[in-house]
């Protein structure tokens, strides 16, 4: 459970906040310039990580045995990602779920939500015609650098 107080209580008396905070409640400190704050007990932060970091590796595991599975699941919770290719879908759920346990095994989903923003604006440009037919345009019409690929020390065109 959560306990709510404003930031202004909690610097005035700080020792109320440890009754929820004792009793395993978060507190949340609301603030009027700015995000609210959230206090929890370490113990409980790193039962939580502990916990999905598991669930992750096992739904990966699972997951990782089935594709067909995997696509299904990543699209269904993703409805954006029934516009993707099959092949696109495909790359989406490899995308995500490795992203997902990497951020699992760190405790910071940021990747996670780079990787589900980059695939959702590829659909979204999928989703409109016009969009598409500009950038590929757009694309056609830019002067192509020819760049040498590092990893051979060659040129590539």
């Amino acid at each position: 459970m959560t306990e709510t107080m404003t930031l202004s209580t909690f610097v005035q008396r700080p020792t109320k906040a440890l009754v929820p905070l004792d009793g395993g409640d978060d507190v949340l400190l609301t603030r009027r310039d700015g995000e609210d704050l959230r206090m929890q007990r370490e113990c409980d932060v790193r039962e939580r990580e502990v916990t999905v970091l598991q669930a992750v590796n096992v739904a990966c595991r699972v997951l990782e045995h089935d594709e067909e599975a995997a696509i299904s699941a990543v699209v269904r919770e993703f409805a954006w990602a029934s516009i993707l290719s099959p092949s696109e879908a495909n790359e989406f759920a490899v995308d995500y779920l490795a992203a997902l346990r990497v951020s699992a095994s760190l405790g910071n989903y940021a990747h996670v939500s780079a990787v589900v923003q980059a695939w959702k604006s590829s659909a979204e440009i999928k989703s409109d015609p016009e969009l598409l037919v500009r950038i590929e345009r757009r694309l056609r019409d830019e002067e192509l650098i020819i760049v040498a690929d590092p990893r051979l020390d060659v040129v590539v065109e």
